[in-house]
């Protein structure tokens, strides 16, 4: 069973939320050496061609657009954008035809910009690490190199993208923006009680380099140059980000990562973050998460399902935003 079905990507991932920690992005590098994902190496381009800066707002934004990413800005986040984290989640993943569910218990570790650790209730653990990535299964430790491995490392690749837009959602004041602009309405792609709710919404359309959806369809490459279109539901009075709709258009030619529509709820406090504590994750109509749209339906067409089809639950009593971890922390044990 995929671990990441009921994980794949939150929306909105600050792929450094300010710069990286000294060391840790060759480490990051090691790791996608060893699972075959390049780094990119071109920076994203703005206005006259020229590379986006964090934080930096587009010249030709409505007054409207940026008091409104401000003001969502100044509520999500407090203090330094988060580095490490350590976090509990209670998992619930729904199929495909949205008639069984599957709950799971996620002990999840991430280090800025991308080693992770997630362990289940079982014990059967994920390692992205200096080393490489590795599935640990009681006393098995096994390295994901090959054939064999690609599935776990998919898994782990999936993973990542939810903790990269962890990390955006409780602190988007770096990211690089292209365009930034206000929406008369919701989008059309929300159904049932998205929709409804949505209409309540003020909603501002956000394009960047650093939000991250899972290469997960055949064909699509991890090192492909991305921008991502994210459409943000906020509370008209909070400024809290309520959804986010994240999809993507490549900078050349090739296939699409499907989109993905995020529910967050229960907004709180957590050491200087306002975070939400509830995550819906929402696949479009027939499909199940990281898959393409049904054969015949454009995208422009496709509508997200009414019923959530995994929900996670960030315990509160558990786990820190202020992790302080190292790499060390992501490197498998002696045998």
């Amino acid at each position: 069973m995929s671990i990441f079905q009921l994980i794949v990507s939150l929306a909105l991932c600050l792929a450094a939320s300010g710069a990286a920690q000294e060391g840790s992005t060759s480490a990051l590098e090691r790791a996608r050496a060893a699972h075959g994902s390049p780094t990119p190496e071109a920076p994203a381009l703005g206005g006259d061609d020229l590379p986006l800066e964090p934080g930096a707002l587009p010249a030709d934004a409505s007054k409207e657009a940026r008091a409104a990413w401000l003001a969502a800005v100044e509520r999500s986040a407090q203090g330094d954008a988060v580095r490490s984290f350590r976090l509990h989640f209670y998992l619930r993943q729904r199929s495909a035809g949205q008639l069984q569910t599957n709950d799971l218990e996620l002990d999840f570790s991430y280090l800025v910009p991308g080693l992770l650790r997630a362990e289940l209730e079982t014990g059967r653990t994920h390692l992205r690490g200096p080393a490489g990535d590795f599935l640990i299964d009681g006393k098995e430790l096994v390295p994901l190199v090959g054939r064999e491995g690609a599935e776990d490392r998919k898994q782990i690749e999936e993973m990542a993208s939810l903790a990269r837009n962890f990390v955006a959602l409780s602190n988007p004041r770096n990211l690089r923006i292209r365009d930034l602009a206000i929406l008369p309405s919701a989008p059309a792609s929300l159904a049932g009680h998205a929709r409804s709710v949505g209409a309540g919404l003020d909603w501002l359309r956000v394009s960047s380099p650093d939000f991250f959806l899972p290469a997960a369809a055949p064909g699509i490459s991890a090192a492909r140059e991305t921008i991502y279109t994210v459409d943000l539901g906020l509370d008209p009075v909070s400024h809290t980000i309520r959804y986010a709709l994240v999809r993507e258009e490549l900078l050349g030619d090739g296939p699409l990562a499907p989109p993905l529509l995020v529910r967050l709820d229960q907004h709180a406090d957590r050491d200087g973050f306002w975070v939400p504590h509830r995550i819906e994750l929402y696949a479009l109509e027939g499909t199940a998460l990281g898959e393409i749209a049904p054969a015949g339906v454009p995208a422009s067409g496709a509508r997200f399902a009414a019923r959530a089809t995994s929900e996670l639950t960030l315990k509160r009593s558990r786990g820190s935003l202020r992790a302080g971890l190292s790499p060390d922390d992501f490197r498998p044990p002696s045998r």
